[in-house]
């Protein structure tokens, strides 16, 4: 009966001194950012595994999410919050409500944009979400391996053997609009080791790559932490692409370095041809 006659307005109670408009913003903005930041955590380090969150653009959502649970959703508070205001209790039930909507639905888009499939196809690794394919052609695919839940998937989408299959995927690609091999998971299959071969031979070698200097400490510390049996290829992701590191014996990614994979390449191949010249 005390908290309740405290909390309808009295105002020597204890509760109103203690949860003053700006104790009230503060436990709130405290409450929330603990909240985000779990969330955050769970993002970069789960579902978004770098170079994937700032290559999918998931920093879009995530900053509707920041401003409206860490940035309105106190404000409203530092606003509303009265001690023994009528219909205080409604006013924050608004609030909370509000908060817990955008929370709800920035984490429900970011998860089922998460990148799920990493498909090596023509040229190119190519991140792949979830929401990109259908799940159950997934499982139909008998040849695949199975997804743990932590970490994408790593298979190489094959073109079809015969000339008219091939045919009628173009014609669907380009006159259709529908979608290239690697969004389509009857064309996947695990690594090959003619695969494995020819992307180590196609891309060149960390260590032997002429990077730019601001990226040389990133370089060091790749090389010193995962051996200099590294390679960098192309990744591609909704029009970005950046150089994925990897492992040349795995493919498995350990890092990106924000430059042109191909012009990389191509710099690396030439100035091989040049040196076998002289």
């Amino acid at each position: 009966m005390l908290f309740v006659d405290c909390y309808a307005g009295c105002p020597s109670s204890i509760f109103n001194e203690i949860m003053t408009k700006k104790n009230a913003f503060l436990i709130h903005l405290a409450g929330s950012t603990i909240i985000v930041g779990i969330v955050l955590l769970l993002i970069w380090f789960v579902w978004y595994p770098a170079p994937l969150f700032e290559l999918l653009g998931a920093w879009n959502v995530i900053r509707v999410l920041i401003s409206v649970d860490i940035v309105l959703g106190p404000a409203l508070t530092l606003l509303l919050y009265k001690p023994g205001k009528p219909k205080l209790l409604l006013d924050m039930s608004v609030v909370l409500i509000i908060q817990l909507a955008a929370l709800i639905y920035g984490v429900s888009v970011i998860y089922g944009e998460r990148p799920c499939y990493m498909v090596y196809a023509v040229d190119r690794f190519e991140a792949v979400a979830c929401s990109q394919v259908d799940s159950k052609a997934v499982i139909a695919n008998a040849a695949l391996p199975a997804k743990r839940w932590q970490e994408p998937l790593y298979v190489e989408a094959r073109m079809p053997e015969s000339i008219e299959e091939q045919n009628l995927l173009l014609e669907e690609v380009v006159f259709q609009g529908l979608p290239d091999i690697a969004e389509r998971p009857q064309y996947w299959l695990p690594f090959s080791v003619e695969t494995i071969a020819r992307i180590r031979h196609k891309y060149p070698v960390l260590g032997d790559t002429a990077i730019p200097d601001v990226w040389q400490a990133e370089v060091t510390r790749l090389l010193e932490r995962y051996g200099p049996e590294l390679i960098i290829v192309p990744l591609t992701a909704k029009d970005n692409s950046v150089g994925l590191v990897i492992n040349a014996d795995t493919l498995r990614a350990v890092g990106s370095l924000p430059v042109d994979p191909w012009e990389l390449a191509r710099t690396s191949k030439k100035n091989a041809a040049e040196s076998a010249a002289e």
